[in-house]
């Protein structure tokens, strides 16, 4: 199948993007392009061309993928250097989503005509890059350095009517934007004059307010050497140099991003993310439309499941133990979006038509219309299984302590469990624990059901604490054999920085609670593994019982996050005598450990998936690609060889997994050999 059509029209030569998904520009859609513009630039009949798209979106940019090699050709920047020198007009139809490299096509045409609601972005930042198709030069032309640097920088969707593209999009259309584009191609080849980007000034129009937007950007930069300070040096450069040396600039600067460290970890979280969707039942099983969601509940997690359903377009019935109570949740609810409406995020009419969807509702008048029920186990439902929707899904739902008992008995392959991450509202992970038994279709609808609400699901078999109680078990577990040996906890916290983490596992462990911790490490103490190595109970009988006490390893007051003065750092360096290493690669050898026995076991898809939890679930920097990516750029060998020197601490922990071993035999590692 042909993956641009070609049709000529009133000497137009129309060229139709149609790749799925999304018109991705993988290379055989860039080749083919190419070829067609060519032979539209050497047909004497055609006097003007016009790039368009089929399916929902003009194009998402370049295969992610594209970017672990060297750019082949033809790269984004040939094709927008063929467009712009065109000895023939060429106008860009825009509709739907125009991101990345889709839009530097659009940028290096001589006009742009987009439906209403059309959006489009440069998000290459997300990926630790920058624009590869000339965006750096051209957007600071046409619009200024300001508007340049804000879509760069933040890469977020720009609606085409917001005020900032009226220099970049020249006619936004109701409709189907072909016909006006068409029209507009004609006039520019009647005319005979249409203007290249090169030759767009009126960005640089005023160089004192160029520079100034340029100097203020640079000092709020983290770092001269990221993608951000790339394209800020980029988009100077647009002012400073010629047009061709900016270019050039804007190349090597992109290629010098693509092989950094850096960019490599945020593209294998990008894939990874994505990658996640993938699971066996969406080959077989087909979703349900899912319109109605019952929340049985009364506290936190409720009020928290209600909002993002509300927010992804559902209708919620709210059932608590008595009206008074049920009314009590939507009060919290109706408040929480009327902080909304006060700090301008949504507007009173918005908010209006969110509360229209939320219904206090008593089982036998809700469950009956249920497509699924969200079961955080505060409400017994057992007596009301009767009323059920023969065709509902059950999902009880967990933030850590155990999944609820309610779900009918005889519910047949319509039962998952899922484990979420507080607060729900702001974290963009859940685990999809998928039972045996359970059909595709309810798999699959669930999943795309958190996916519509831009979570990602990581699905896993169920075995008890799923991927990420297992993986931060073992990071605690770590911490306090390391804290036992002598090691101070705030030097461990500091080490799991330097790792990637957010915050140390002894800060995570004040959030979670120290009993609810020490009853997970006993529990695993139980099976064989590391616990508590009795570090946990003696703050605990101190009444430091973490976050919610006010004190637990750290200090908790209105002044914000202090070092307990009690648990000052030790003046020796603990275990580094007995191993040679410190605490960062004990933490995450022990992650890796870890990590191998979870896939080993099959209680996880792929290793990709474990990382995707550590980022979104634990706070690990996404700029650093997961724990396992880490260990991948690390070597295994240097991690088996720090598993065996932690081993004397604690086995449980630091034995030397086989699939570790097995990997360094191999010259391999969790994402392909390495070396």
């Amino acid at each position: 199948m042909a993956e641009v059509h070609q049709e000529r029209r009133s000497g137009v030569a129309i060229l139709t993007l149609d790749r799925p998904v999304a018109n991705v520009l993988a290379h055989s859609l860039r080749a083919a392009l190419l070829s067609e513009i060519n032979n539209a630039l050497a047909d004497d009949d055609v006097s003007a061309i016009v790039i368009a798209a089929a399916g929902n979106d003009f194009s998402t940019g370049v295969d992610v993928t594209d970017y672990d090699e060297p750019p082949k050709f033809p790269w984004i920047s040939d094709l927008c250097n063929v467009i712009e020198t065109a000895a023939k007009p060429v106008v860009a139809a825009l509709h739907g989503a125009v991101l990345g490299s889709g839009f530097e096509l659009a940028l290096a045409a001589h006009r742009r005509v987009a439906s209403a609601g059309t959006q489009v972005a440069l998000p290459e930042v997300f990926l630790g890059l920058i624009p590869n198709g000339g965006a750096t030069q051209r957007v600071p032309r046409m619009a200024g350095a300001q508007v340049a640097l804000e879509l760069m920088l933040s890469g977020q969707k720009v609606d085409v009517a917001d005020p900032r593209m009226k220099h970049l999009i020249d006619d936004v259309v109701q409709g189907p934007p072909l016909e006006v584009a068409i029209a507009a191609a004609l006039d520019l080849a009647d005319s005979g004059k249409w203007v290249w980007a090169r030759d767009r000034v009126s960005g640089l129009s005023d160089p004192l307010t160029y520079q100034k937007s340029i100097a203020d950007l640079r000092g709020t930069l983290r770092s001269s050497a990221s993608a951000e300070a790339d394209i800020v040096t980029c988009i100077e450069a647009a002012q400073l140099l010629p047009y061709e040396r900016g270019l050039e600039l804007e190349q090597v600067r992109f290629e010098d991003r693509r092989k950094s460290p850096d960019a490599r970890a945020r593209r294998h979280f990008y894939a990874s993310e994505r990658r996640a969707m993938i699971m066996p039942e969406r080959a077989q099983g087909r979703p349900a439309d899912v319109q109605e969601v019952v929340i049985p509940g009364r506290g936190a997690l409720a009020v928290e499941l209600a909002i993002i359903c509300l927010d992804a377009g559902l209708q919620v019935s709210l059932m608590a133990d008595n009206v008074e109570a049920t009314e009590a949740v939507r009060a919290r609810i109706a408040s929480i979006y009327d902080s909304a409406v006060d700090h301008h995020a949504l507007s009173r009419e918005a908010v209006d038509e969110l509360l229209a969807r939320l219904k206090p509702a008593w089982p036998a008048e809700a469950l009956p219309r249920a497509d699924v029920v969200l079961d955080p186990g505060e409400i017994d439902l057992l007596a009301h299984h009767g009323a059920l929707n023969p065709r509902a899904i059950w999902v009880s739902v967990a933030s850590g302590n155990g999944v609820s008992a309610n779900a009918p008995r005889d519910i047949s392959g319509r039962y998952v469990e899922m484990r979420v991450y507080r607060p729900v509202t702001n974290t963009k992970l859940v685990e999809l624990c998928v039972p045996a038994g359970a059909i595709p279709d309810t798999v699959v609808t669930i999943a795309q059901m958190f996916n519509r609400m831009e979570r990602t699901v990581i699905r896993s078999e169920c075995v008890e604490g799923l991927v990420g109680e297992n993986m931060s078990a073992a990071l605690f577990a770590a911490a306090l054999a390391l804290a036992r040996t002598g090691i101070g906890v705030y030097r461990i916290d500091a080490a799991a920085r330097g790792l990637g983490f957010g915050r140390g596992p002894f800060r995570l462990m004040d959030e979670e609670g120290l009993v609810n911790v020490a009853s997970r490490l006993k529990r695993r103490a139980e099976a064989g593994s590391e616990g508590d190595s009795g570090v946990l109970a003696p703050r605990i009988a101190a009444g430091a019982t973490g976050r919610a006490s006010g004190r637990g390893f750290y200090i908790y007051d209105d002044d914000g996050v202090h070092m307990d003065p009690e648990l000052a750092e030790a003046a020796n360096d603990g275990p580094a005598d007995v191993t040679g290493v410190g605490p960062r690669a004990a933490l995450e050898a022990a992650l890796v450990n870890e990590a191998a026995r979870l896939l080993s076991a099959k209680v996880v898809q792929r290793a990709s998936d474990i990382d995707v939890v550590m980022v979104s679930g634990f706070g690990f920097d996404p700029r650093r690609g997961g724990p396992l990516f880490q260990a991948d750029l690390l070597g295994m060998f240097p991690v088996l060889k720090d598993l065996k020197r932690f081993t004397a601490i604690s086995a449980p922990l630091w034995q030397p997994h086989a699939m570790i071993e097995d990997m360094v035999k191999n010259g391999t590692g969790f994402f392909g050999r390495k070396g």
